[in-house]
């Protein structure tokens, strides 16, 4: 069973952003799917590790695009949405140094695991807002 469906979340109004999330979800889904054979042979951790590794990388490339879009097209409440990227960026980055610094694998796997709650409130909220006012814009011009 998927850790997260996209039919969880709300379809957001720029094709660009809803793409993003779709990846993010299914890439998010396969860490779980990953995770759940490692806590059962440790040494199956290789796939794993380049799995978050580029799922951590699509989050910061997400946010940094999310952020250029709401530059580019003058969103105002660009600072407190920025402000959230940048308090996950923080926590994502803190795991991650637990994983590759200390060896705590199973740390990171349950702060992803635990992120689907805010992943959905986020998109529902701050993005589906975000999505809403830059689509406005686009298509003014």
């Amino acid at each position: 069973m998927p850790l997260l469906t996209i039919d969880q979340v709300h379809h957001v109004a720029v094709d660009e952003m809803q793409h993003t999330h779709e990846e993010e979800i299914s890439m998010l889904n396969e860490i779980d799917a990953l995770a759940t054979i490692y806590e059962n042979d440790k040494t199956k951790h290789a796939t794993l590790e380049a799995k978050l590794e580029a799922y951590i990388q699509h989050v910061k490339e997400h946010f940094a695009n999310e952020e250029r879009l709401m530059r580019l097209y003058a969103f105002p409440p660009y600072q407190m949405h920025k402000a959230e990227h940048d308090r996950v960026l923080h926590e994502l980055n803190h795991f991650t140094i637990r994983w590759k610094q200390h060896g705590e694998l199973d740390a990171i796997i349950a702060y992803l695991r635990q992120s689907v709650d805010w992943i959905i409130n986020h998109i529902h909220t701050m993005d589906n807002m975000t999505a809403m006012f830059i689509s406005q814009q686009m298509y003014k011009n």
